[in-house]
């Protein structure tokens, strides 16, 4: 055995260059080792927790109605494009059908862009409430019958949970305005001045305390679930990588992500949602387009009709922009003396179906008025 080493040595010895090839095959063997094994540990206890109840990046479930997967979440305005060719991602923030509805619009036709978040969304699966823009088609629907109006109404919503004002104006002017629109209408709510949001927000509680996790990069939407993207990657490359293998899931979420106190990162910018306001009414003014404004309040309770309230007194904020803008403003208020009335259950800020029938009488109320101009 020792005559075998010793020859073995010998000729190493006589041929550096094969000695090197030796040692680099050696570490290579070595760490692709160490790299099953590492991919082994994380299959078997990093991923295993990350489907507990404390997700490390949650599963997309409620959002795979939208249509997420196979796209990124952009960190620099939180709006979703499509991996395959990095254009905006109009399945998730378009609530008509696009087999009937063109972006060429048919003679006759007045043609309504909503913008919008939460309240103004079509949710698959809940039929148990009816949202406000069926029953706005339906009354311009009955308008049109009566009064035997020129004019056949569609209601282009262009909206998703969670957008702000920012956003609102991107969705507008990357995507709405193609849509011909004859009246743009922004539905508003005082938390359209909270800063972009991105997925992978809850991870769970530690007693009182709700934590998130924030990415630092892109954030790609793999089959049913977000994975934080690897910075200067291309996005084809990163969707490898974290599709594929455990470790790299680990790394990146190690790397590209803060944990912190839900809501801190939270801060009202006021004045970044109303700059956003005045954006959409030079891109609508710019195209001869009538633009107002919808405000709705919670309908948490106490009642936040009420003047002292904290959605009356942040749309008596909004009031002077509006005028110097010379953009109408709809309140739904105005409409209704106690909107807590209308909550669908208890804790959730949107509207019952009673509710949203008054979004759609107060939203039918302002377009026959732009109509008849």
């Amino acid at each position: 055995m020792t005559f075998m080493s010793d020859k073995i040595n010998e000729l190493l010895g006589k041929n550096k260059g094969l000695a090197l090839s030796v040692n680099i095959l050696l570490s290579i063997i070595i760490f692709l080792v160490l790299l099953v094994g590492v991919e082994i540990l994380c299959r078997l206890f990093y991923d295993k927790a990350t489907k507990s109840g404390y997700l490390v990046w949650p599963e997309l479930n409620s959002f795979s109605m939208y249509r997420l997967d196979n796209s990124f979440i952009n960190k620099s305005d939180g709006l979703s494009y499509r991996l395959s060719d990095g254009r905006l991602n109009e399945d998730i923030y378009t609530f008509f059908d696009k087999k009937k509805i063109k972006k060429d619009k048919e003679d006759g036709v007045f043609r309504v862009v909503v913008l919008g978040d939460s309240y103004t969304i079509i949710p698959i699966g809940i039929d148990w409430i009816k949202f406000y823009v069926p029953q706005l088609e339906e009354l311009l629907k009955g308008e049109w019958n009566i009064r035997g109006l020129k004019k056949r109404f569609e209601i282009l919503p262009f909206a998703q949970s969670g957008l702000n004002t920012y956003q609102e104006y991107l969705l507008l002017k990357n995507l709405a305005i193609n849509y011909d629109p004859d009246l743009v209408i922004l539905q508003y709510t005082y938390n359209d001045v909270e800063p972009i949001r991105l997925p992978m927000q809850y991870r769970g509680s530690n007693g009182n305390v709700y934590l998130s996790f924030r990415s630092k990069t892109d954030v790609l939407a793999i089959g049913n679930a977000f994975f934080p993207a690897f910075p200067h990657l291309d996005k084809k490359i990163n969707t490898f990588l974290l599709e594929n293998s455990a470790f790299f899931r680990f790394l990146s979420f190690r790397l590209n992500t803060t944990l912190e106190k839900f809501f801190n990162n939270f801060v009202l910018d006021k004045s970044s949602s109303f700059e956003s306001i005045g954006r959409i009414k030079q891109i609508a003014k710019g195209k001869n387009i009538p633009f107002i404004m919808a405000t709705l309040p919670s309908s948490r309770p106490p009642n936040e009709c009420l003047d002292n309230s904290y959605s009356e007194t942040f749309f008596k904020e909004l009031k002077p922009l509006a005028d110097r803008l010379a953009i109408p403003i709809f309140n739904l208020c105005d409409y209704v003396d106690d909107i807590s009335q209308y909550s669908p259950k208890p804790g959730d800020g949107h509207y019952n179906t009673a509710g949203y029938g008054f979004v759609a009488k107060m939203l039918k109320d302002a377009i026959l008025k732009e109509v008849a101009k």
